[in-house]
Formats: C-alpha cells, structure tokens, sequence
C-alpha cells in the first residue's frame, strides 16, 4: 500500500510542477504579439466563415472552406493565447545574425583543417578514410522560430485569392449560384 500512496505523491508533485512552470511561463513570454508586426500593417487575428442559406452539409463545408483559406491567423493555445506566436517573438534576429556568424567562423576553421587533413591522407594513401565536414548547428534563437510561428500580416490580396478558392470550390460542390461577400474590421491596436 506504501508504493502507491509514494507514487500517488510523486504525480501529485509532478502535476503542480508542470502547473507552475506552466503559469511561470505565460508570466515569462511576451504579452506583445505584435512585436514585430510593422507599423503601418496588421495582424491578422479571426478569420469567421459565415453560410447563408438552407444547407444540411453546413458544418462540413465550413471545415473545407476553412482549409481553403490562404490565409490563416496564428494558432492558439487554450483558445485565447497565441502561443507559437509568442514563441516566436522571444527570438531577436540581431542577437541570431550574430550568433550565427560566430558560429560559422568557428565551422569554417575546423572545416580548413579537416580539408587539409583529408588532402594529406588522400596524398599518401587514395583509399583512405576521410572524414567528413562539419555543419553549422543551429542557435536558440532559429530553434525557437522554427518552433514558433511568424506574424500572419493582413494581405487583401490573399483575402480576393481565398475569395476565388471559395467560389470555385462552391461551384465544383454543386453551388452554381453563390455569392461570397467579405468584410474586414481593424482594432485601434494592431
């Protein structure tokens, strides 16, 4: 019974930790995510698929017409918060070009000496084994915009775009006559 009751404590333990990391690290992230969203653009936040008319396949079409868009906002996490979006936004593309040019001076030097050494293995001997060059790893910061997600910025031409994917994707369902209409509402923020 003992084991049980030490386990039962360790994934007691185990879940608040995995809470207060978590709340720690919504604290730690940025709150803006429009850091790097230009002034004069915006973020695209919702995208709302609204079907007008009698329609049994509703839900369905609105699922297909959705993966039809050519733009799509940033995922979120818990419904509200734009996580990968976040994520992104904590790397600095000053700090990677730096990081980034240190790092390839220092594989550009050991790729020299392993070139030299593989010249003079193949100088004394044609079968030699030869040892390969090195490749760049990459920095925290391009780890976390891999993992994160850039800003989607409002495009009015993928916004016609999405428009005509529609229409013909209505067309081809049988929707001969539809009409799509569209609408856009900008926050004071971006």
């Amino acid at each position: 019974m003992n084991p049980i009751i030490i386990k039962y404590r360790l994934c007691k333990y185990k879940f608040l930790q995995n809470i207060l990391f978590s709340i720690s690290l919504f604290s730690f992230v940025s709150c803006n995510v429009s850091k790097y969203v230009p002034e004069d653009k915006n973020l695209l936040k919702k995208v709302n698929i609204e079907l007008i008319g009698p329609s049994q396949e509703s839900n369905f079409l609105k699922e297909d017409l959705y993966n039809l868009l050519v733009q799509k906002p940033n995922r979120k996490l818990f419904s509200n918060y734009r996580f990968y979006l976040s994520l992104y936004n904590l790397s600095n593309q000053d700090r990677i070009d730096k990081k980034v040019n240190e790092k390839q001076a220092k594989i550009d030097k050991v790729n020299e000496k392993i070139n030299l050494r593989n010249e003079f293995l193949l100088s004394l001997d044609s079968s030699a084994k030869l040892k390969n060059f090195k490749e760049r790893k990459l920095v925290f910061g391009e780890r976390l915009q891999i993992k994160g997600e850039a800003p989607v910025i409002f495009s009015s031409f993928k916004a016609v775009r999405s428009k005509d994917q529609f229409s013909k994707f209505l067309f081809n369902k049988g929707y001969f006559q539809n009409s799509i209409s569209d609408s856009t509402f900008f926050s004071k923020k971006k």
